[in-house]
């Protein structure tokens, strides 16, 4: 990865190269004890001028006075500890304390004490015949913020790679381990430093070569991104996937890693078939027709009685078609009921009568279907067939009547 501080010093080449140019001219501008103003002006680097015994400022060019923020009466015959730099008196870093600052990052106080980052250099030189320090600096403000945001976004995506459950590793030509995830790490009980330089295949399948079936092998070879199903003892059944990363000229030089554990994945595909399997059995063996109707009325599914009854597949024929032999729904519909109230459960008795001109009663009873966040996305309809009850309340009815006129009859007589 490249380095931030590489990264963003580029955008201070154009003027460190002014800073730099300053250098070579301004010793002997100042042994002449020209005024600096006229010459220096342009420049787009501060310059200013301070006795070496008194730290007085003797002189500075307009940019420094722009980056200072006062006018230059004010700044002259200032002492410039506490006013321009933040070292306190008897601690200066050149004088008092030897060091040497070329191209260093330091502070500069503006006015109301504000502190600017720039970059700093000094040199000692004369100016009439006195001892000065020559202070040479740029104001590297969006460089910082630059630097900042970089790192900020680096600690995101550090942060974002690590809490990805996946595992996750970035490997060079040579198998080895350039940068891997949290999650790899607590699955192979290792810290990064531990497999960061090692190759692969070592850490993970204990092996002194790739795999036959190593995606990455496969990478290497085509140049294109490779999946394979792979099993690994110590970590289970992992989808393995590599992309390539290609440098500028388009050489590939290493890939992405990315593991997904499909353990668990499998274990819940078994259980939802075993499930399946006893909804199959429960559909088949219930003596009633199960239907469920999409929301334009098209049959998604069926269960074996009700296809057995209507001697055809149902699944994408409209129901009151299919059902019913008509071209639009049904009066008094009680899908369309749920579709419309959302109620949980709407009951109708219908009489029906089928092309062949047979013809039943049947008990419907519609439900919704809702999806994970609640919405209806179809309905649910049993379908019991209560031709035989029918007829029996029939006879009931006509046995209550009989009976009822046969008690009239004796009350009479």
């Amino acid at each position: 990865m490249l380095e931030i501080g590489a990264l963003t010093s580029l955008q201070t080449d154009k003027k460190s190269a002014s800073v730099l140019q300053s250098y070579k001219v301004r010793d002997e501008l100042l042994q002449g004890g020209t005024s600096i103003e006229p010459i220096l002006d342009f420049i787009l680097a501060g310059i200013i001028i301070i006795d070496e015994a008194t730290h007085e400022i003797i002189d500075l060019n307009k940019a420094a006075l722009e980056m200072l923020g006062v006018p230059k009466e004010y700044v002259i015959g200032k002492i410039c500890h506490n006013f321009i730099c933040p070292s306190e008196r008897g601690k200066c870093p050149i004088t008092d304390l030897g060091q040497e600052v070329d191209k260093s990052e330091r502070i500069l106080l503006k006015a109301g004490k504000e502190k600017v980052p720039i970059l700093k250099s000094v040199k000692k030189s004369f100016w009439n015949g006195r001892r000065c320090l020559i202070e040479s600096f740029i104001d590297i403000s969006d460089r910082k913020k630059m630097e900042d945001h970089l790192r900020r976004m680096v600690d995101e995506w550090q942060k974002t790679f690590d809490i990805i459950p996946d595992f996750i590793f970035i490997i060079d030509k040579d198998f080895r381990i350039v940068k891997v995830n949290q999650s790899l790490c607590m699955a192979l009980g290792k810290n990064q430093e531990e497999l960061i330089g090692k190759k692969c295949f070592e850490v993970l399948h204990g092996t002194s070569e790739a795999w036959h079936n190593c995606p990455y092998k496969k990478t290497l070879a085509t140049g294109k991104a490779a999946v394979e199903l792979v099993d690994d003892p110590r970590l289970g059944t992992l989808l393995v996937s590599n992309s390539p990363i290609f440098d500028e000229n388009g050489n590939l030089v290493g890939a992405v890693h990315v593991a997904k554990n499909m353990s668990e994945i499998q274990m819940l595909e078994k259980e939802l078939q075993q499930k399946n399997k006893i909804l199959d059995v429960v559909a088949a063996n219930i003596h009633a027709g199960l239907v469920v109707v999409s929301r334009d009325f098209r049959i998604l599914w069926a269960n074996k009685v009700q296809e057995e009854k209507k001697g055809c597949k149902l699944e994408g024929k409209l129901c009151y078609s299919i059902f019913m032999g008509r071209d639009s729904l049904c009066p008094e519909c009680p899908v369309e009921e749920v579709f419309k109230t959302g109620k949980d459960e709407i009951r109708r008795e219908v009489f029906v009568e089928d092309c062949g001109g047979k013809s039943e009663w049947i008990e419907i009873f519609a439900s919704p279907v809702k999806d994970e966040n609640g919405k209806i996305v179809a309905a649910m309809e049993l379908v019991i067939p209560i031709t035989a009850r029918k007829e029996m309340e029939l006879k009931l009815k006509q046995y209550s009547e009989n009976l009822e006129e046969l008690v009239k009859k004796e009350l009479k007589s």
